[in-house]
Order: C-alpha cells, then structure tokens, then sequence
C-alpha cells in the first residue's frame, strides 16, 4: 500500500501483523493477571486500555510529519524495526522475569490495598 508493494506481499504481512497484534495483547493480559493484585486487576486494566486509547491520535499525528521528514519508506522500516526490536527484548528471559521479588505468588499474598474500596 504505502510502500507500493503487491498485493500478495502485502496479504501476508497484513496477517501476521493481525496475529502478533492478538499474540501481543494475549501475552499482555497474561502478565497482568500474574502481576497484579485481584483487587487492583480492573483498574490497571482499565488504565492501560484507556492510555493506550488516548494515544492512539498521539501515534498517527506524529507519523505524518515524520513520513514528511524521513520518506513514507524510512519511516515505515523504522516502525517496522522499531516492533521487531521490541518483540526480541520481550525475548530474553532475563527481562521477562527483571522485577525481583515479583511472580504468581504477588497474586496470592495477603495484599492491602491503600485505596479503600468502598
């Protein structure tokens, strides 16, 4: 499309982009249900869906003047190395378990929350 690509090179891409997009958001719950506190789940969950819909506009007016700058090409590679990048830190084991003292175990403890819940 804006690369002028084919259309049978772009199919495919379209579908692996759909099901990284749905591996990505899958991957993000799961460490979100491990991570969080029952009681504090609905809010972080409401928080981040909400920032991530806020600064949706955000994205894409950038990407017009930076299209403009750098090239409609530059700019969709460096996108493009810019998911692969953050997909193979996501990789490494190392980064994945970083937070010390955190695990499934955080879910089960006896937590308090702060904020009062009534």
């Amino acid at each position: 499309m804006a690369a002028d690509a084919p259309l049978l090179l772009v199919l495919p891409a379209v579908t692996m982009t759909g099901a990284a997009g749905t591996s990505s958001l899958i991957t993000w719950m799961s460490f979100l249900q491990r991570r969080i506190p029952d009681v504090q789940l609905s809010r972080v969950l409401a928080t981040t869906t909400a920032l991530d819909t806020l600064l949706t506009p955000v994205r894409y007016a950038l990407a017009d003047p930076l299209s403009d700058l750098a090239g409609v090409r530059p700019t969709l590679w460096g996108c493009a190395a810019l998911a692969l990048s953050g997909a193979a830190v996501a990789c490494v084991r190392d980064v994945r378990h970083a937070i010390p003292g955190y695990g499934p175990a955080l879910a089960t403890s006896s937590y308090s929350c702060p904020v009062p819940l009534d």
